[in-house]
């Protein structure tokens, strides 16, 4: 990704002084740079060279809070009361151990267990055991906003542990679902992690 951006980039700005080109060809290139900006990534080259682990700093684990306590602050925000009518579901996307952002790497997830599957649903057993639904099965996920009928199918079921009328599934396999004019009051992301859907048993 990182040459195609640069590549992009010394085009629209073919007359910039950053050195695009070497940032596409080079990750040492850029990790030289972050150095000279960043203390974190000061000779971070180096310890690459030498084979060792990188530890970028972390406030938490080093119990270093830039807060004016001097500690961690928490803030509790009351969460939005979605009401779910019989046979809905909550569902949420998600991401794939081999997965940033929507650019797949691999199809094995070693965080749920799932292997050469990305059209996968994950449910608890007693919802599965309520639809009849067994695992290994495939379902169709319908969603429903604004009188607009959105669905996807074929989507083989896990039995997980999650909360009873919720379900998680990747994305961006499962992004139709997701209806363009819901989204966070501030932030305007999309509703992906609280989307409305229905799971009806596969055709075929």
């Amino acid at each position: 990704e990182v040459e195609i951006v640069a590549g992009i980039a010394s085009t629209i700005e073919a007359e910039s002084n950053i050195p695009w080109n070497e940032f596409g060809q080079s990750y040492k290139k850029i990790r030289e740079s972050l150095g000279r900006v960043l203390p974190a990534f000061a000779g971070i080259n180096e310890v690459i060279d030498r084979g060792e682990s990188i530890r970028l700093p972390n406030g938490a684990r080093e119990r270093k809070f830039e807060t004016a306590s001097g500690k961690a602050e928490f803030t509790v925000h009351p969460s939005p009361e979605l009401t779910l009518k019989p046979g809905e579901f909550r569902m949420m996307t998600i991401r794939s151990h081999d997965q940033y952002n929507t650019t797949i790497y691999g199809f094995n997830d070693r965080y749920r267990g799932v292997k050469g599957e990305r059209f996968a649903v994950f449910m608890n057993p007693s919802d599965l055991e309520e639809l009849q639904v067994g695992e290994g099965q495939r379902v169709d996920l319908r969603s429903e906003y604004d009188g607009v009928m959105r669905e996807v199918k074929g989507f083989t079921v896990f039995a997980y542990d999650i909360p009873r009328r919720c379900i998680a599934t990747y994305f961006p396999e499962a992004n139709p679902l997701v209806p363009l004019s819901r989204f966070a009051k501030h932030s305007r992301t999309p509703i992906s992690k609280s989307v409305l859907v229905r799971v009806t048993r596969s055709a075929n």
